[in-house]
């Protein structure tokens, strides 16, 4: 058996059967791994299950845990039948303030994310593309801000800007990594968009390869972008993981 073949078979059969034993979570704690509080999990006690609807009480574990923001995709972690497990989740605040976390089905049997993300800052300009019929020739045109990133991966990059961007939206990012093999200018989707303390948001943004670009894009607009525009594929991507993976080593 394929070993990403075996993972997701382990996957799903962890998921059957805690899927039907929610309870036993009642009582018990879990961590909440979220981009708001990055390396930082909040840890807190469940005490309520109704269908995949965790009830959580504010009241205990970590003081961040009253500063979660509403409605955010979150991970959960927590110890099943001596392993530790990973789902995918929504952080929920009630009218009536009571902390509710939906999970999803995305379990895993470890806490692992698809692409490094290592802790550097790269110059970058960035800039929203207001439609996907919007005119290509005017990318001049685009309000393009500057800032620099807070991490960053093969797969994405998390940037903070004086502005919020919708979830989905799509920007065009100019990133200065010379010691990566990064095209001039990547296409990117808004994956998440986190208030901080400040009047300041962190965006988090997932890259679009040349073999994603449809899926994303009429062709029309894929024609009328600057060429390099795609030019980040999936072999320059493998690439790039595995640099980071060495610099990360090295250090």
């Amino acid at each position: 058996m394929p070993v990403l073949d075996k993972e997701n078979y382990i996957a799903k059969d962890i998921s059957n059967s805690l899927l039907s034993d929610l309870s036993s979570l009642v009582g018990h704690n879990i961590d909440i791994v979220s981009e708001q509080f990055q390396g930082q999990p909040l840890t807190c006690r469940v005490v309520l299950v109704n269908d995949k609807m965790l009830t959580i009480d504010k009241s205990s574990g970590h003081e961040q845990l009253k500063k979660l923001i509403n409605n955010q995709d979150i991970i959960i972690q927590f110890e099943y039948h001596n392993q530790r497990i990973s789902v995918n989740a929504v952080f929920y605040r009630t009218m009536r303030n009571r902390c509710n976390i939906e999970m999803g089905n995305k379990f895993v049997p470890l806490a692992r994310r698809k692409f490094v993300r290592y802790k550097l800052s790269h110059q970058i300009k960035c800039a929203s593309m207001p439609n996907l019929s919007f005119n290509p020739a005017k990318i001049s045109r685009l309000r393009w801000l500057e800032t620099e990133s807070i991490n960053i991966s093969s797969g994405g990059v998390l940037i903070p800007l004086p502005t919020k961007l919708n979830k989905e939206t799509y920007i065009l990012i100019s990133l200065k990594a010379q010691q990566y093999s990064f095209p001039k200018l990547l296409a990117a989707q808004v994956r998440h968009c986190i208030p901080t303390d400040g009047y300041d948001h962190n965006i988090g943004v997932e890259f679009i390869t040349n073999e994603q670009k449809e899926k994303h894009f009429p062709m029309l607009t894929i024609k009328r972008l600057p060429p390099n525009t795609f030019e980040y594929n999936d072999a320059i991507r493998n690439k790039i993981e595995k640099d980071i993976l060495a610099k990360l080593n090295n250090n």
